[in-house]
């Protein structure tokens, strides 16, 4: 877990802050930070720093929003390529299950999903499948999940 006050540790919560579109403070039940690559579906640019965080939270003035969150930072000679929120998942479960992590793709017009803190625009899919959610409809040209090489840091969440 990142140190209190610590760029590391700050970044992520920033990141959550902007997708949610809050100033609150939050209270961090738990936090990893893991290095690692891109995901091999990236044709271009491809970053060689890939930074992500897992986070659960509950903020300190509302405690209705709560939730566990991917956030993940793209970098490449320095520069940050993207960054924000992989995806989110209700903050009373647990491990990296499908049917729990929702992703949103593309546009659309903003929605608040059962159980998950925030308003959010596009298709919901599931993170860990890359299923539209409700459905076993795969979703073209994305890939979801984590690449093979980080998904041990989440063992035990």
């Amino acid at each position: 877990m990142p140190s209190p006050g610590s760029t590391t540790r700050l970044a992520p919560l920033d990141l959550i802050r902007s997708e949610l579109g809050v100033d609150d403070r939050f209270v961090v039940d738990e936090m990893r930070y893991f290095v690692g690559p891109d995901d091999p579906a990236i044709v271009a640019p491809v970053a060689d720093e890939v930074r992500r965080w897992y986070v659960r939270l509950v903020s300190e003035l509302d405690p209705g929003l709560a939730g566990r969150f991917l956030v993940i930072q793209r970098l490449a000679d320095g520069r940050e390529l993207g960054s924000g929120v992989l995806a989110v998942a209700p903050y009373g479960t647990a491990g990296l299950e499908p049917g729990q992590w929702i992703s949103f793709v593309g546009e659309g017009p903003e929605t608040t999903f059962p159980e998950v803190p925030g308003r959010w625009t596009g298709l919901p899919v599931d993170f860990v499948t890359g299923q539209a959610w409700g459905t076993d409809d795969l979703v073209e040209a994305e890939r979801f999940g984590l690449p093979d090489d980080v998904v041990g840091c989440l063992d035990g969440i």
